[in-house]
């Protein structure tokens, strides 16, 4: 247990040097005269789109079955570590109602005299390293979640991931503020809905770890509340603007309600793009 706690420790020191923004848009920033036409980065934007909602998906998990108590679906075994401690085995094509497969194990920990809860989806145990897998792919480095309970039954989620993604390694962090809006009506969660505010985010991807990023994102507001199915793929409905390493600002939006896969972008110039959200 003191082995996983200093774990948890170096990763918040690890996660709190990650958090610096990358840089730094003023608010204001999208106000400046821009006349320059920057086309809409499909591609990477199709990517972040795919996996911030990833990481929203899996707050979501954890939030049904570890915090509101949902019955564990019968692939996913709980043992207890410590009065306060739990951790999560999965078995093979464990598919969960947010359509994701989990496999390994994951640690969570519930500190009472906070209130918060701490997932952790890598650690290493003598020696060898012990991930949560997401579609069969394993987290790696420093990447835990942590949630800390807020007035009027909301949340604020701090995530950070590092994925492989082909020979590279991407590297989200987020946070953002969640709550419940609607318990549903189905016994497994997967039709709750939720909304997600005040989301900020780092998004890179590197070739070496942490040097020569491939690619830079980051958002620091949410247009529209973000408002989310637990078994839906992606967001249902909200805006989300994002910014590139230049400040220039793509703005996403989710639609109007309809479960689907797919967001409208567009760019300063009013350039407008559908693009359809699959695995990268």
């Amino acid at each position: 247990m003191k082995r996983l706690m200093m774990f948890v420790l170096a990763s918040f020191m690890l996660t709190s040097a990650l958090s610096c923004k990358l840089f730094l848009p003023h608010p204001n920033d999208d106000e400046e005269d821009n006349t320059e036409h920057v086309p809409i980065p499909k591609d990477d934007i199709k990517k972040i789109v795919y996996y911030h909602d990833l990481a929203t998906d899996e707050v979501e998990t954890f939030m049904n079955y570890y915090i509101e108590n949902t019955a564990l679906p019968a692939c996913v075994h709980e043992d207890s570590l410590s009065p306060w401690t739990k951790r999560w085995t999965y078995d093979a094509s464990c598919t969960l109602p947010d359509g994701h497969t989990y496999g390994g194990e994951t640690v969570l920990i519930h500190d009472p005299s906070s209130q918060t809860y701490t997932i952790v989806l890598y650690e290493e145990a003598n020696g060898y390293p012990t991930p949560t897998y997401i579609d069969q792919k394993p987290f790696v480095k420093s990447s835990v979640f942590t949630f800390e309970t807020q007035s009027n039954n909301s949340y604020h989620a701090d995530c950070t991931m590092f994925l492989p993604v082909g020979n590279d390694t991407l590297y989200l962090h987020t946070q953002f503020d969640i709550r419940q809006t609607d318990p549903g009506q189905t016994a497994d969660g997967s039709d709750k809905h939720w909304q997600i505010s005040h989301v900020n985010f780092d998004y890179a991807v590197y070739h070496d770890f942490m040097t020569s990023p491939l690619a830079i994102y980051e958002a620091n507001e949410s247009l529209e509340p973000l408002e989310k199915q637990y078994n839906c793929p992606l967001a249902l409905s909200g805006k989300m603007r994002i910014y590139d390493k230049d400040l220039n600002t793509f703005d996403v939006d989710y639609g109007n309600g309809q479960c689907d896969n797919t967001v409208t972008v567009s760019n300063a110039a009013g350039d407008t793009e559908t693009l359809t959200i699959t695995t990268p």
